[in-house]
């Protein structure tokens, strides 16, 4: 059970000041996948910390392949107990979901720093199409404005926009390769 936020119990103090630059990052490899994370929040009973996940998972469709370019929120007790007995991680996909748990303090940093984990990524994925899709309900004050950030930022590393549109669940999607 995560904590109860910000109105309740538990409030969110930030871990990072600053965003912290792709040449500062750690990406990690799973397999085929890689990921990032940066632990950017923890809540004030130091029993449940927040980090910023960025992704990039291989991925197909009909006999395309790519990388899905994803970002969420990870809820992750700290609390020690026996593997059986472990809390699980919640993930948080949506602006909505995670806003209860974001210290107001890193709101103009993540969008710099989910960029600056994303240019991390990119070096890992040999210039493969990356692929990246809306969660949630699409909140047409925020989308946009993230997916300016992020198209110009992948702009920036040598890809453009090869096709964009709604896929079948209603989710704004843009597929990215590189310049050529």
């Amino acid at each position: 059970m995560p904590p109860t936020a910000l109105g309740g119990i538990t409030v969110f103090r930030p871990l990072i000041e600053a965003v912290i630059t792709a040449d500062e990052i750690t990406v990690d490899k799973f397999g085929p996948a890689f990921s990032v994370t940066i632990p950017i929040g923890e809540s004030d009973d130091a029993q449940t910390a927040l980090a910023l996940v960025c992704e990039a998972k291989p991925s197909e469709h009909e006999g395309d392949e790519f990388y899905e370019f994803s970002f969420h929120y990870d809820l992750i007790p700290l609390a020690e107990a026996e593997p059986e007995h472990a809390p699980e991680i919640q993930e948080l996909w949506t602006s909505q979901a995670v806003a209860p748990y974001k210290p107001p303090e890193l709101k103009r940093v993540l969008l710099s720093q989910v960029c600056e984990c994303y240019k991390a990524l990119v070096t890992k994925i040999d210039k493969s199409p990356i692929y990246r899709v809306s969660y949630g309900v699409i909140d047409p004050e925020n989308i946009p404005q993230r997916h300016e950030v992020l198209t110009n930022l992948l702009q920036g590393e040598g890809y453009e926009i090869s096709e964009e549109g709604t896929d079948e669940l209603g989710r704004q999607f843009w597929m990215m390769n590189v310049k050529v």
